[in-house]
């Protein structure tokens, strides 16, 4: 490995844990304060329950700002697949949502996948456009941008799709939106 990435390696690690201490210490201070104030159960609940909120948006934003960059994807442009972006501006104008970026990458295995933030995205493998049939890639878009619409993520799912996989009727990673 070359020593200036070696390099970068640890300072980020470093900086890394520094910003989890940072953090660690101001939960830390915040809990003890709400115990030294001994507040009703009420008030602990919401204090603890609004943390989790606001824990939970700032990892979905930063989670998906970090996979986003991670992908190696780039946008589709209308030049290359004006059929695609055809049928995929129907499908938006049917659905009445707004046009979702189209970016294509290179995965692991032929697969897509919506994410959310402050721009969706659908992140479709290269090798699917070979794959599969205009109505093929319709319905892929349609179930990827209505999975990122309303929310249906595999943790909704997790129960149900996890008591199928100990029951050994399912897998995790194939349950159904």
């Amino acid at each position: 490995m070359h020593p200036g990435r070696r390099l970068a390696m640890a300072v980020v690690g470093i900086a890394s844990l520094c910003v989890y201490v940072l953090a660690a210490g101001v939960g830390y201070r915040l809990f003890v304060e709400l115990w030294a104030r001994r507040p009703s159960p009420a008030v602990a609940a919401i204090a603890i329950l609004s943390g989790a909120v606001l824990f939970g948006l700032v990892s979905y934003w930063a989670g998906t700002t970090q996979l986003k960059r991670s992908l190696d994807a780039v946008e589709l442009p209308y030049a290359r697949a004006p059929g695609v972006y055809q049928r995929l501006a129907w499908l938006t104008e049917r659905m009445d949502v707004q046009t979702p970026r189209l970016l294509v990458a290179r995965l692991p295995v032929p697969n897509a996948f919506a994410v959310g933030g402050t721009q969706g995205a659908i992140v479709v493998d290269s090798r699917l456009f070979g794959f599969l049939s205009g109505d093929e890639l319709e319905a892929l878009f349609a179930h990827e941008w209505h999975t990122s619409r309303t929310g249906m993520r595999w943790s909704r799912r997790s129960p149900t799709a996890c008591s199928r996989t100990s029951s050994g009727s399912s897998s995790c990673s194939s349950s159904r939106s």
